[in-house]
């Protein structure tokens, strides 16, 4: 996994055997101003999160797992998803 600046995409190269594959992954566009904003009246009760926490721990699970597939060049199953 590469990425040559914050606006480019994310490049991800995967093997399969004696194959070799790369993919360009574009990145979201974010509006980091509004996510404070929102933030900001959820910590004062006024709404929900910006980011739920388990979406926070799927994110993390994924992150752990690419970190794993990476050290061991295996495919990393997420379980309980």
């Amino acid at each position: 996994i590469w990425q040559n600046g914050w606006d480019d995409p994310i490049y991800v190269r995967t093997v399969s055997g004696m194959r070799t594959r790369e993919a360009a992954v574009p990145i979201a566009k974010t509006d980091w101003g509004m996510f404070y904003k929102l933030l900001e009246k959820a910590m004062k009760g006024r709404r929900e999160l910006p980011v739920k926490p388990e979406d926070a721990i799927h994110l993390l699970m994924i992150i752990e797992a690419a970190g794993k597939s990476a050290r061991t060049a295996q495919a990393v199953r997420i379980r309980n998803w």
